[in-house]
Order: C-alpha cells, then sequence, then structure tokens
C-alpha cells in the first residue's frame, strides 16, 4: 500500500479485484496449521550459464550454455489476457528457462538463472510481483 499511497496515505482506498481470492488463500493456509519453513544449508549452485530475456517487439529467448531457443509473440500478446506488459514476457522466458533446465538430466535443483529484468528476478525470489499478470506466471 505504501507504493500505491505513499503520496496521499489519508485518502480513501479500494481493495483491488483479487484480494478476496488472496484472502481466502492465505485463509485457507493459515487453518491448514500446517504454517512452517524449514530453514536449510546454504546450497551449492549449479552454473549452466542460463540466460532468459524478452523483447515486447520480437519475443522471447533463453540460452542454456551454448544452446538456444527462441519464441516469437504473436501480435496483439498484451491485450489477449488483460495487463500483460514487458514485465510478464520476462517472466514467462524465466517460467521457461526453468522447465528446460529441470528437464535436463543432471541438473541439480540449485542452479544459478539469470535474467536482465531486476523486477521480474527479485518478483521470483519474492514469489510475488506488483504486476497482476507477472504474478499469474509465478
Amino acid at each position: 500500500m505504501l507504493s500505491v499511497s505513499g503520496s496521499s496515505p489519508f485518502l480513501p482506498r479500494r481493495a483491488g479485484k483479487s484480494i478476496a481470492e488472496d484472502l481466502d488463500w492465505w485463509s485457507t493456509l493459515l487453518q491448514s496449521g500446517n504454517v512452517a519453513r524449514s530453514i536449510y544449508p546454504t546450497a551449492q549452485l549449479q552454473n549452466p550459464l542460463a540466460f532468459s530475456d524478452a523483447s515486447s517487439g520480437i519475443g522471447i529467448g533463453i540460452i542454456i550454455s551454448d544452446h538456444w531457443r527462441a519464441w516469437r509473440l504473436i501480435p496483439g500478446w498484451q491485450t489477449l489476457n488483460g495487463k500483460q506488459d514487458i514485465g510478464w514476457a520476462e517472466a514467462i522466458g524465466f517460467e521457461l528457462l526453468t522447465y528446460t533446465l529441470a528437464s535436463i538430466p543432471g541438473i541439480s535443483s540449485n542452479v544459478l538463472v539469470h535474467g536482465d529484468n531486476t523486477g521480474v528476478v527479485e518478483g521470483w525470489w519474492k514469489h510475488r510481483h506488483r504486476n497482476e499478470a507477472v504474478n499469474r506466471v509465478f
């Protein structure tokens, strides 16, 4: 809420459309009695030289070591399911990268991946993003 009302904190605000779904999710989780998170030792990261990137005018690409794959975004992709923007495309690229890595034999579950969109990378770490379309990807 600070990012939305920081400059005018006393104006009345309405909750977003997804708040009811979020509250149901939290309520179910908290009532389950199974809300715990283990503390794990620092994992050794495998670095397969994995990168993802997106361009709103061209498409999405991933590179793993010396192999690559690219997908073209179709015209009108930004309006297909609401408010998709370049952050959404970057998140899709990150998702495609992780799915591809998971399918490669010998790749551990502790992998270093690279993305150039700071908002998406940090959102991936936190499991949430300001953009609803990006959150759907997460």
